[in-house]
């Protein structure tokens, strides 16, 4: 993101262990307050497994967005935000940097290119 303007005062990072010791995973996000699509400045989501990128994303990615725009949805409903209901996953992660590493065993991918994770219980 270099010196590009951010909409919070940090980076949203950090790690956790994956469910009954499966696994790791490390994340950071953003939310730059320049995006602008028509000139190649906005949001993207680079992720890997096991340190391989998956391009086309997959479980881990779509895991993301669920539990960001369902953490958001909750926060807004218990401050009373009425509003807070019709928060969707594109409003959350649509012009966010995000990048994102799972570390677990036996991955199971899409395909033989390894693009697309395909691993439920990440």
């Amino acid at each position: 993101l270099g010196e590009r303007p951010l909409l919070t005062a940090t980076v949203f990072a950090g790690e956790a262990q994956l469910y009954d010791n499966q696994g790791k995973v490390e994340w950071a996000i953003a939310w730059p307050a320049d995006h602008d699509a028509d000139i190649g400045e906005g949001g993207f989501c680079h992720s890997y497994v096991n340190t391989i990128p998956t391009p086309q994303g997959g479980t881990h990615e779509q895991g993301t967005r669920t539990a960001l725009s369902r953490a958001l949805r909750s926060y807004g409903e218990m401050t009373g935000n009425k509003k807070a209901g019709q928060i969707t996953a594109d409003d959350v992660v649509g012009n966010a940097a995000i990048l994102m590493s799972v570390f677990i065993r036996d991955p199971q991918f899409q395909g033989q290119t390894k693009e697309k994770l395909a691993s439920v219980e990440v």
